[in-house]
């Protein structure tokens, strides 16, 4: 489905199935019993956006921290699963996956979900969408006793109903991966306790550094000597990430600067060997950029690797340039140097989780503008966002040659 058809769905649809539903649990509330009940089963619910997995990694060990006996499940689109396999963190039988290809196999999968979920008895929901209609309903529709979620309180034009028992006022003030760890750590007092109060600074964000095998290495380099045999390990690698989720295709750097920043680097790096990757619906962009550059030392890897091995390409490259997209926070999971270019997201919410990076911004008294306040759309209407325009090459690349020379 496309995301603009799905976006309807969840506003025109999903605000009136919130408020029945709300009603609903007011009156079942009517008859429900107080008291406390244990965690065996938690499910969390996060469809949408790859890198942000990795954004939550913390709320996961925080949920085995704090409830060491329960049993974790995720509801996940298709599309998005492969990273929570790789970070084997969640059983693969306990990830539920949504397929949005069509709507028939769409409701089919929400359906099937539901029913699992309510089998299993799944005793705490964790909802992980910031005001999604759709996630609200499926945490209620689960049957859980115990549902937290980010809950708008006094703002406008936010509603998802009322069907959360640990309400989380989201805060545009601290990183999300922070707002997650609260969502788990609401979990543990008492509903009456809410909006939920903790410490923000003494919340840490850790997640995992994959090393990198020899095996594994030498893969890499025979396919990165598929298209070029005269790159070896002695080579700087420095890759650029175009792509962007479908869902949020307004953080877009221009290609025609990542082309200049190609040639740019190769022009004053001579064993540098530049490679484009990402998704690979987005393959003519990286066609495009090399079609520019017109240089064997840059490639297109669009879509030649799976996400574990992408993290392998990261291990043995330099520097990463990319948006703020899914691939610059995987790539907070090893050691490379990031460069990370926001738009109209601000990093103090979704920088990557990585002493290692660098993130640009615009400067503009505008930004940002896009939050999850304003559904996640920018404030213009211009196809080509100034915020982005900004951010020159030359910034870009000043940022990526001092990584350069300082090395890894």
């Amino acid at each position: 489905m496309k995301i603009g058809i799905m976006i309807w769905i969840d506003r025109c649809v999903g605000i009136p199935l919130c408020w029945l539903a709300s009603q609903f649990y007011r009156v079942q509330r009517l008859f429900s019993r107080a008291g406390d009940i244990g965690i065996k089963k938690m499910l969390f619910i996060k469809p949408s956006e790859m890198g942000t997995t990795v954004i939550m990694y913390p709320a996961l060990i925080k949920a085995r921290e704090i409830f060491p006996e329960a049993e974790l499940f995720f509801l996940v689109f298709d599309d998005n699963a492969e990273i929570l396999r790789v970070l084997n963190i969640i059983k693969d039988e306990n990830i539920l996956t949504i397929r949005t290809s069509s709507p028939l196999l769409f409701l089919k999968d929400v359906a099937s979900a539901i029913v699992r979920l309510r089998r299993e008895g799944i005793d705490a929901a964790v909802d992980m969408e910031f005001f999604s209609r759709f996630t609200s309903i499926i945490s209620y529709l689960s049957g859980a006793k115990k549902r937290a979620g980010f809950y708008r309180y006094h703002s406008e034009g936010l509603y998802r109903g009322d069907l959360m028992t640990h309400k989380i006022n989201y805060n545009s003030y601290i990183h999300t991966g922070a707002s997650y760890v609260c969502l788990v750590l609401s979990l543990g007092y008492p509903a009456s306790d809410m909006p939920f109060k903790y410490p923000s600074d003494s919340i840490k964000l850790e997640i995992p550094k994959f090393e990198l095998s020899q095996t594994a290495k030498e893969k890499i380099f025979v396919k990165l000597k598929e298209r070029n045999p005269a790159i070896d390990e002695s080579n700087p690698i420095v890759l650029i990430n175009p792509s962007t989720s479908q869902f949020l295709p307004f953080r877009k750097w221009p290609l025609k600067k990542y082309a200049a920043l190609a040639k740019s680097l190769l022009e004053n790096n001579k064993d540098i060997f530049i490679i484009i990757t990402g998704i690979k619906s987005d393959i003519e962009d990286g066609d495009s950029i090399c079609s520019d550059v017109d240089s064997s030392r840059c490639f297109n890897m669009m879509g030649k690797t799976s996400v574990r091995e992408l993290i392998d390409l990261f291990n043995v490259s330099d520097v990463l340039v990319s948006v703020d997209s899914g691939p610059a926070h995987f790539a907070a999971l090893t050691g490379i140097n990031i460069v990370c270019i926001f738009g109209p997201e601000t990093p103090i919410l979704f920088s990557p989780l990585s002493d290692k990076c660098i993130s640009l911004t615009c400067g503009f008294t505008c930004h940002p503008c896009m939050s999850v306040l304003t559904s996640r759309k920018p404030a213009c209407d211009c196809e080509e966002k100034k915020c982005l325009e900004e951010i020159t090459v030359d910034k870009v690349r000043s940022t990526v040659q001092t990584f350069l020379e300082k090395g890894r």
